[in-house]
């Protein structure tokens, strides 16, 4: 398609400050010119001034103007000018792919979604037509609506056709809530003699206006702004009448289930809707997409007064646009199309795909891109016929909507849109385990508390069982994690206290199991000791019926002991037991004796009367023997033995020493 070509011919001055702008626009024109041909390598500003014939210092300042204006960039203060394609697109230079459309178009396609794309097509469409044909269609304008979150590139489509066009985008992009309902439409003033005049807002003169954060805006701001979506061009308050220029364009941060709330239905009938929030992970990276649009990329300047669009559509252009519409839309999409509006956009569009373009192309290039626009919008658009749509089009076709790349989005926003179901299902399914786990340990901590009486356990059970309600009551992910985080504290002090019980208990436990293992001890020690004491007392049983017995043997062998022969043999009886000493003497001078040289002495106490050393001779024989044997009795009943009578000492003769003697002789 060919470049718009703007004409070095200016309109006649009709007064100084004409001529002045007229001339200086006669001199942007030369200079751009001139600086277009010399292509890449450019001109400085010498050069400048010999091939246009201006001043050298007139030459400096049209520059400046140009690179105000973004057509020209320079090196430097002194550098080369050289000419953007932006300045190429405006003087018409025939440079290979810097046309007027394909420029367009590659700046259209730095917005990510084709629905933004379509709906930014229609916008340029709109502030074309209207800009032009506003004095022939006085009313029944469509404006243009954008819902969705923030950051979702919704102004900046007003921003590329701020910088498409020329307008001042400080102007043209309105934060609604910052203004008053003056600053919008027009203010009331009484003049002198009472009566009211109306005072228009500036903001009427410029051909498009973004109103921004319509739904935070108060009431009464809103309420002036929503005559500019009435579609009057022409508009008398107070007795003044003035025009409405602008192509309103309402931004909102709501929902598309919303709008009725914020606008009512002619308005969003007559205006093509888009649904940024519908657009999903395509917008992810918007904010590089409009770097590199209005920062790196080339955003091409059009003259919007030489883009001049057909007065009116012929029928069967018409009745074709609405059956396009009509095939494609569903029931609730018609109710909400406007078919005399969306006409107006396909007027506008015939100038921005050339020359060449016919008016029935524009229309279903402006029947796609308002059902792709409006398919954002659920159950409004059937995708299937707008495909058919497309390939009525035709194949080549400039500013035309690319339908697949539409469908393979969608597609794409379908399958994301499942694949964040079912990652939501999952994150909630894990949210409810997550709350019901939190709330189990909040409650359990309570419960092993228990109801000791302490108070500082009250007071952290009393913080854990409202932390437990507040986790059941939780519904989204932060709340949860900000009963977590407040629920530490109180977890942590519950399980010092347990811990410090847990210390107490158990050394309480070791205490009593101490005690335990000591009785055990002591009951197995008091076992031992009476199954010592029972071995002892078997043991002393024994010795004692051993003693008896061995003292019953001696007290019947002293009872033997009479009649004697001779008492010697009681003697010797008695020094068996122990209780006499033998003790030999020297022989020689007893050796007359019967018995020899021995004599007897008392080895113990034990026999009363009787001290241990006494000698006990033939003559005390018997008073020893009868101690004796009361002696053993004694010991045998000590014994446990019954006492015997002692018998009587005799003898079966006196004992006559001599006669002894002389019978030995």
């Amino acid at each position: 398609m060919a470049a718009v070509v703007i004409s070095a011919a200016l309109p006649r001055p009709e007064s100084l400050r004409h001529r002045k702008r007229a001339e200086g626009e006669r001199h942007d024109q030369l200079v751009l010119r001139a600086v277009a041909a010399a292509g890449d390598a450019g001109l400085k500003s010498p050069e400048i001034a010999a091939r246009t014939a201006l001043p050298d210092r007139t030459a400096r300042a049209v520059v400046a103007r140009l690179k105000l204006r973004g057509l020209v960039v320079q090196d430097g203060q002194r550098g080369a000018v050289r000419s953007t394609t932006a300045g190429r697109t405006e003087v018409g230079a025939r440079t290979p792919g810097v046309a007027l459309t394909s420029a367009l178009e590659v700046a259209i396609g730095h917005f990510p979604a084709e629905a933004q794309r379509a709906f930014v097509r229609l916008l340029l469409s709109g502030i074309v037509a209207r800009h032009h044909l506003a004095t022939e269609y006085p009313d029944g304008w469509g404006g243009f609506i954008v819902v969705g979150p923030t950051k979702t590139g919704k102004t900046a489509m007003a921003r590329f056709a701020c910088r498409l066009f020329g307008i001042d985008r400080q102007s043209a992009v309105r934060v609604l809530r910052d203004e008053t309902p003056g600053s919008i439409f027009t203010r009331r003033q009484q003049a002198k003699g009472g009566e009211w005049v109306a005072d228009p807002s500036r903001l009427l003169r410029i051909p498009v206006l973004c109103l921004d954060e319509y739904d935070k805006a108060p009431e009464e701001v809103r309420r002036q702004a929503a005559r500019l979506l009435q579609g009057e061009t022409k508009v008398e308050v107070e007795g003044v009448s003035f025009t409405v220029s602008p192509v309103p364009m309402v931004a909102l941060n709501a929902g598309p289930g919303e709008l009725p709330r914020w606008l009512d239905d002619p308005y969003v009938r007559r205006s093509p809707v888009l649904d940024t929030g519908a657009l999903g992970g395509l917008l992810r990276d918007i904010d590089e997409d409009m770097h590199r649009l209005f920062e790196l990329g080339v955003i091409p300047r059009l003259d919007l007064g030489r883009l001049r669009p057909p007065g009116k559509l012929q029928e069967a252009d018409r009745k074709m646009l609405r059956n396009a519409l009509r095939s494609a839309l569903t029931e609730e999409g018609w109710r909400l199309a406007d078919v005399e509006a969306i006409s107006r956009l396909a007027l506008g569009r015939v100038p921005l795909m050339g020359g060449g373009a016919s008016a029935e192309q524009a229309c279903l290039a402006t029947a796609l891109d308002y059902l792709i626009a409006t398919s954002t919008l659920p159950g409004h658009v059937r995708l299937s016929a707008v495909a058919e749509l497309r390939g009525r089009l035709g194949g080549d076709v400039a500013m035309a909507a690319n339908v697949e790349a539409h469908v393979a989005q969608q597609t794409a926003l379908v399958r994301h849109d499942q694949d964040q179901r079912a990652a939501k299902l999952a994150a909630d399914a894990a949210f409810v385990a997550d709350r019901a786990e939190l709330a189990a340990k909040l409650t359990e901590l309570v419960e092993r508390l228990g109801r000791r009486r302490d108070p500082e356990a009250s007071g952290v059970k009393a913080a854990l069982r409202k932390l437990a309600r507040d986790a059941h009551g939780c519904r989204s992910r932060e709340a949860l994690d900000a009963v977590d985080a407040a629920a530490l504290p109180s977890g942590e002090r519950a399980k010092a206290l347990l811990d410090r019980w847990e210390a107490a208990d158990q050394a309480k436990r070791d205490a009593a199991a101490a005690r335990r293992r000591e009785a055990a001890r002591r009951s197995e020690q008091s076992r031992l000791d009476r199954e010592a004491n029972r071995r002892r007392a078997r043991e002393e049983r024994e010795t004692r019926a051993r003693d008896r017995q061995e003292w019953a043997a001696f007290r019947r062998d002293l009872h033997r002991l009479t009649p004697y022969s001779f008492p010697t043999e009681a003697l010797d009886k008695l020094a068996a037991r122990g209780w006499l000493q033998r003790v030999d003497l020297p022989s020689g001078w007893i050796d007359r004796l019967a018995g020899g040289g021995v004599e007897y002495r008392v080895a113990l106490d034990e026999v009363p009367r009787w001290p241990a050393g006494r000698v006990v001779g033939q003559g005390d024989v018997a008073a020893f023997w009868a101690a004796a044997c009361d002696h053993a009795d004694a010991r045998v009943r000590l014994y446990g033995g019954r006492s015997a009578k002692r018998p009587l000492w005799r003898q079966s003769r006196q004992f006559d020493v001599d006669a002894e003697l002389r019978k030995l002789k």
